[in-house]
């Protein structure tokens, strides 16, 4: 959880998913009350779930990151 590239990964998520926010909010005047932490867990998690399942049904992950499951969640 603490490699280079799964730090990157994780830090340029969230800045992207900053801006997204933003646009969406300036958008829709109805969603400005979204708040990152419900556009982090419907969007990332949620919806790449839904998505993964769509390109393989077999429920597997699109990327496979070993753990000791100690550290909790990856975000």
């Amino acid at each position: 959880m603490d490699s280079e590239e799964v730090v990157e990964w994780r830090a340029l998520t969230v800045a992207l998913m900053d801006e997204l926010l933003t646009e969406i909010r300036f958008r829709n005047q109805d969603m400005k009350q979204l708040t990152m932490s419900k556009m982090l867990q419907n969007a990332t998690w949620v919806m790449g779930r839904e998505l993964a399942f769509k390109r393989d049904p077999s429920g597997n992950p699109p990327l496979k990151i070993v753990a000791d499951n100690k550290s909790g969640t990856l975000f």
